[in-house]
């Protein structure tokens, strides 16, 4: 996490790519409150699990834990996630 926040840095990524991946694995601070933030974390955390799901056929280790916030940070209901990874499981193939 902080290896991957300073490559980060010195690639003068905005500071709000930075803190998000610093933070996200940390579900307390995820974010901090900063929406732009929670928005990177929580695409994040839903983009990790459907590819776990996809080719693992397993969900990914944080899911659990973040499910609710990347839901809720989204605007996406459980039904519309479950749209969503069919579609990828599709694309992917």
């Amino acid at each position: 996490m902080v290896v991957g926040y300073f490559v980060a840095s010195s690639w003068g990524l905005p500071r709000y790519i930075c803190k998000a991946i610093l933070q996200h694995h940390e579900l307390n601070v995820a974010g901090g409150g900063e929406e732009n933030i929670n928005i990177l974390i929580a695409a994040l955390k839903v983009a990790e699990n459907i590819v776990s799901r996809t080719r693992r056929l397993i969900d990914d280790p944080d899911w659990e834990r973040f499910q609710d916030f990347a839901l809720t940070q989204l605007g996406m209901s459980e039904p519309d996630y479950e749209d969503l990874e069919a579609d990828v499981a599709e694309l992917l193939g």
